[in-house]
Parts: structure tokens; sequence; C-alpha cells
């Protein structure tokens, strides 16, 4: 299963909810073309909470939820949008990864896939 990283908080709903749009669209996308079971958290966790903040569990949900879900994945993909070197939560996500041994890809919106290593 592919597990799909993209940075999400912003004070700005209109931009969480831009940013929202992407990775379901780059969800859908690698979906269709590549038959493979994938995971985007921002997908799942946005629809549940939208314009909801008073509900938000909090980053210690989010952590374990991660913890729970990046070890049945086969490899990571970083959506490198604005703000996703800022993000704590690809940050996270990242080390995860590293820590679990699962290859990281990194892909810029209206670019190529590459993998990547990471040291």
């Amino acid at each position: 299963m592919i597990y799909l990283s993209t940075p999400y908080w912003h004070p700005d709903p209109q931009v969480r909810q831009k940013r929202f749009e992407i990775v379901s669209e780059i969800a859908s996308y690698l979906i269709y073309f590549t038959k493979h079971a994938l995971f985007s958290p921002i997908s799942h966790g946005h629809a549940i909470f939208k314009d909801r903040d008073d509900l938000d569990p909090g980053i210690e949900y989010w952590e374990k939820y991660e913890k729970q879900i990046m070890p049945i994945c086969s490899e990571l993909i970083v959506v490198c949008i604005e703000g996703w070197k800022e993000s704590r939560g690809v940050k996270r996500e990242i080390d995860l990864a590293k820590e679990l041994g699962i290859p990281i890809r990194f892909w810029e919106p209206m670019g190529k896939l590459e993998k990547t290593e990471i040291n």
C-alpha cells in the first residue's frame, strides 16, 4: 500500500481545502493508473474534520494513527507542494518511513515521480 504524505495544517481554511483537493486528485490518479492500494490521511481526515477544528483529536492521535498505518505500507510518497519542507507532519511521516525501512519518493505536482534515497 502507498502512504501519501502532504502538508495540511494552515491557519487559513482555504489553504487546507486546496491542499486536500491537490492530494485527493493525486490519490485518484495513482489509484487509477497504478492499481495500487493507497492511503491518504489528508483525504480521509479532511473529509471528517472539515470546518470542525473544535473536534480535531490532536497531534497525539495523529501520531498514533500514522504509527498504525505506516507499517503496512510498501512506500511513502511525499507530495512536494508549498509547505512540505516546513510541515511537522510530513517530517514525522518521513522519519517513521526511514525508521521502518520504507522507500520514500518525492512528487512535485505536474512533475515526474522520483525515487529518492533518504539518509
